[in-house]
């Protein structure tokens, strides 16, 4: 995985990215809106991994979709190369996909049931030319496939004949035929068996290491993301509250939601064990989230401030992160520590 180069410009940079969907109004005629991604920002550097996590309905997606302009952001600002996206035209977006592609999280519905493995792969050369020539685009072809794992007898069969996990990998090498520097990954592994979850995450790593592109990982699993991303942002109810290295984030969490996120997954080492810690309550409606914090009414370590103000994404005094949380800092889960010796 390719170092961050802390001085050079962010390839992505998302500021303030809102998105709100306007909901029927009731009987009164009160219309509603359902914040879905609601004050976002973040930056992502060449051959750097961002892994963007939360609970499922938290605006992962939407942020995916937003900055891909597959829908319209309500307000904020994403600019790839220090140049704003959310205002260009039909023609500057086609051009501006051939640099930022999308992995999706379903490959039984990201790819046409009447294209061969071939059609799929070459059709993005038919919109941009000029990315391969002609002449060489058979070899280019079977580069790809073995890129990406797929045997060269695949070229004219269709998506149903493969597995799962083939394709995904049909569609990782869709986006890599566009030579692109920024590949959004929207939960490319929640639809594989586990056992192939490990394979497309390794091949993942191995395609950045080859291309230095950059990734905006997107999972619901703070496990799955532990190893492939660089740095890493925790969403809840459309809003990030902790983001940081990925091993500050797991070593020293400062955000109980993270805590919480954390305490659940499993640990390998018999010697480390962590306090769990089980959510009270359902998330709230992002239509209408709770006043202050957002978190406030499911966690333990709420106090009034919480109701009164919302926090500010900040470092805090004692942490290795940046958490929107009045009380980062103060409260520690007992995370990896050993195990209390047996009773005599």
């Amino acid at each position: 995985m390719l170092v961050e180069v802390h001085n050079a410009e962010p390839l992505l940079e998302v500021q303030n990215l809102r998105k709100y969907y306007n909901q029927p109004g009731n009987w009164f005629g009160e219309h509603q809106q359902v914040r879905a991604v609601d004050g976002v920002s973040f930056n992502l550097h060449a051959g750097q991994t961002l892994g963007l996590v939360g609970e499922s309905g938290c605006g992962k997606s939407t942020i995916a979709r937003t900055i891909m302009r597959l829908t319209h952001a309500t307000g904020g600002s994403v600019r790839f190369c220090g140049r704003e996206i959310l205002d260009l035209d039909r023609k500057q977006l086609r051009d501006l996909r051939r640099h930022i592609q999308m992995i999706f999280q379903d490959p039984y519905s990201s790819l046409s049931p009447r294209q061969t493995v071939r059609q799929i792969i070459c059709e993005p050369w038919e919109v941009q030319p000029d990315i391969v020539a002609p002449k060489d685009r058979d070899m280019r072809f079977a580069e790809l496939l073995d890129q990406v794992g797929l045997p060269q007898n695949s070229a004219d069969r269709y998506p149903h004949e493969f597995s799962g996990g083939q394709r995904q990998r049909i569609g990782i090498a869709r986006a890599l035929a566009m030579e692109p520097k920024v590949i959004i990954c929207d939960e490319p592994v929640s639809a594989l068996d586990v056992s192939v979850q490990a394979q497309i995450i390794n091949l993942l790593e191995d395609v950045q290491k080859m291309t230095g592109a950059a990734f905006l990982f997107i999972a619901h699993d703070l496990s799955v993301v532990q190893h492939i991303s660089d740095k890493i942002a925790v969403m809840y109810l459309g809003k990030i509250v902790e983001s940081g290295a990925a091993r500050d984030v797991y070593d020293r969490p400062s955000h109980p939601y993270t805590q919480a996120l954390l305490s659940a997954a499993p640990v390998l080492n018999p010697d480390l064990q962590r306090c769990r810690i089980v959510l009270q309550g359902d998330v709230p409606s992002p239509m209408d989230p709770p006043s202050g914090c957002r978190f406030r009414t499911r966690c333990w370590i709420a106090k009034d401030i919480c109701e009164a103000e919302e926090p500010s994404i900040l470092s805090h005094p004692g942490t290795m992160t940046h958490s929107a949380c009045h009380m980062a800092g103060t409260y520690q889960a007992l995370f990896n520590q050993p195990p209390s010796p047996p009773k005599s």
